[in-house]
């Protein structure tokens, strides 16, 4: 089993990133709270083919295949759960793309994430807002991640 660890200052909040492979998953631990948090597996199919990764510093595209199951926890509130589904859709498919096409692990995402305010939106706009903070966060986590897995 390999595990790694990073921890960064991320738009002033601690966060710790932790990479453990086992030999029939990965686990992730994104925190800025200092627990584990809600537990997300993210799974593939083997015969859906992978993206070749883009050239840095852009993100691999998630598959349209990717299927998402809630294991334990749940987030704070419908924002969260829109932002945390894309926090482990982006986690494993960067897991991956490191790992190469012939290894499709289920990777388990483990989130606990400090809370933003919601941009503010129209009372009849239904879309889901994403802060310009929501974003950065996202961008440096991910970065850290790929790092990691390098």
């Amino acid at each position: 089993m390999a595990s790694i660890q990073r921890a960064r200052v991320i738009n002033d909040v601690p966060t710790n990133l932790i990479v453990h492979s086992f030999g029939d998953r990965i686990v992730i631990s994104i925190t800025q709270l200092g627990k584990i948090g809600c537990l997300i597996q993210a799974s593939i199919p083997s015969s859906i083919p992978l993206l070749p990764p883009p050239p840095p510093p852009a993100l691999p595209s998630p598959p349209t295949a990717i299927s998402l199951t809630p294991l334990v926890g749940h987030p704070p509130d419908s924002r969260s759960q829109t932002l945390f589904n894309l926090y482990a859709s982006q986690a494993a498919t960067i897991a991956w793309s490191k790992a190469g096409q012939l290894n499709r692990r289920p990777v388990i995402v483990g989130l606990a994430l400090k809370r933003t305010k919601a941009p503010m939106a129209h009372s009849d706009d239904d879309d889901f807002m994403v802060s310009e903070n929501d974003r950065e966060t996202f961008k440096q986590i991910m970065s850290m991640l790929m790092d990691c897995l390098d």
